[in-house]
């Protein structure tokens, strides 16, 4: 995943489909993350590259990776 900061907002990026999740304005990290779970997005850790995997809800419900 791709973490960008733009001002007061995060952004996360899919890493399957580029799809985005923004943040509101002036969250912290974790709780940016935590509202982003809790709208389908997760995150796991690749058995073969070890690196960690994120993913929006479409793709989870796709099964896309």
């Amino acid at each position: 995943m791709t973490i960008h900061r733009n001002g007061g907002r995060i952004t996360f990026q899919c890493d399957s489909c580029l799809d985005e999740y923004e943040s509101e304005d002036g969250q912290e990290f974790m709780d940016a993350w935590n509202d982003a779970k809790n709208t389908g997005w997760r995150s796991y850790k690749d058995d073969l590259t070890d690196e960690w995997v994120h993913k929006c809800p479409r793709c989870m419900k796709r099964g896309r990776g």
